[in-house]
């Protein structure tokens, strides 16, 4: 047999030898990539470990889709509407149930200054719209999320300003209704400073608050002796 030509089929046999273990190094990398990624733990293949860590960092981050500006503000009208819709519905809910009736309401004897039933009503339900709106602002720059007593002194101001109907019309306890508008006069004005902390435009929204609830214990206080 010719040399050259045993040669050339010697280094033909041995090219395809190599390709063939590249191909099986290459299918054996695809495995092992599987098994890195389905997997809890890492294999002791200090080579391919080495493949990988390049290849993965070098491909680039997964960013999420950035949010968009109609979605934004989708989330804070509903938000709003929240903050909104609960002091609301509970003063509206308290005055249907408790405030229809005006049997115990002086209307004859009171003084001219002392404002009748239905604006009384109607001087809550805007109350409660404006701490609402105003408790909506402090939520959005945070001030419930940060361990201070905003939340808590808002809670503690609807639960007290609700109580006004049932003591005066229906249970006719002018003087603990007087002293519950003193308590939550005091703790709308805590309110009032620790919304401010937060932001000057919601501690704008309550200082008519506190005007009416200042009334409201005006108001009371006369009522003791009718």
């Amino acid at each position: 047999m010719n040399p050259s030509k045993e040669k050339l089929r010697h280094a033909t046999t041995e090219g395809s030898s190599e390709k063939e273990h590249l191909n099986s190094l290459c299918n054996v990398q695809s495995s092992f990539n599987c098994l890195q990624i389905h997997s809890p733990f890492r294999p002791n293949f200090p080579i391919l470990s080495e493949i990988l860590d390049s290849t993965m960092s070098s491909s680039p981050p997964f960013k999420s889709r950035p949010e968009s500006k109609y979605t934004k503000a989708k989330r804070a009208l509903r938000s709003l509407a929240v903050s909104v819709a609960i002091p609301l519905t509970l003063t509206i809910a308290v005055i249907f149930l408790f405030g229809r009736s005006s049997r115990h309401f002086p209307n004859r004897n009171r003084p001219i200054w002392v404002a009748p039933l239905w604006l009384l009503h109607l001087s809550s339900i805007s109350s409660s719209f404006l701490i609402g709106l105003a408790a909506w602002l402090v939520w959005a720059d945070g001030g419930f999320h940060c361990g201070s007593n905003a939340l808590p002194l808002y809670i503690a101001h609807l639960s007290l300003s609700v109580v006004w109907n049932p003591l005066v019309l229906v249970i006719r306890a002018r003087l603990l209704a007087f002293l519950f508008c003193v308590l939550d006069l005091v703790t709308l004005y805590a309110c009032y400073r620790t919304f401010k902390r937060v932001n000057p435009f919601a501690k704008d929204l309550i200082k008519p608050c506190l005007a009416w609830t200042a009334y409201l214990c005006a108001v009371t206080y006369v009522f003791i002796d009718l």
